[in-house]
């Protein structure tokens, strides 16, 4: 049997997400509706607050360590964040306030040529997605 999502049932879904993420958080909203992508579908246009993604991330922290984490350390790949002339740029450290972006460039991206800071607030949706992914794929 098929079962159809009206426009007034996704209405509700959405309103019943939005409030487990408010009382509950990120991580528990996308565990019970069936993952982080899945439960951003459900939302439909409505975009999941970059505070409440800043505050999921803060929290992952200071339950991993309370300063910042390495990803190398826990075993987790960098984060792609942009590639330009200078090279490839990508997530490497997750501080309390901001990521740490390693570039890559040179023949075949091997060399370091350099780092710098993004506070939360500045990095793109997208980066906060795939960094939410990531945490939510850990726990």
């Amino acid at each position: 049997m098929k079962y159809i999502l009206t426009e007034e049932k996704l209405n509700r879904i959405s309103k019943l997400i939005i409030e487990m993420i408010n009382k509950e958080g990120i991580l528990t909203a996308s565990k019970f509706f069936g993952g982080y992508d899945n439960m951003k579908k459900l939302l439909g246009d409505y975009e999941i607050p970059k505070q409440a993604k800043i505050d999921t991330i803060k929290k992952f922290i200071d339950d991993e360590s309370g300063y910042g984490i390495h990803l190398g350390e826990i075993d987790e790949e960098p984060i792609p964040y942009r590639e330009d002339n200078n090279g490839y740029h990508q997530i490497e450290y997750l501080g309390y306030s901001k990521v740490i972006v390693n570039v890559w460039g040179g023949y075949k991206n091997q060399t370091d040529k350099g780092e710098y800071g993004v506070h939360y607030d500045n990095l793109p949706e997208k980066s906060l997605d795939d960094i939410i992914e990531m945490i939510i794929n850990r726990s």
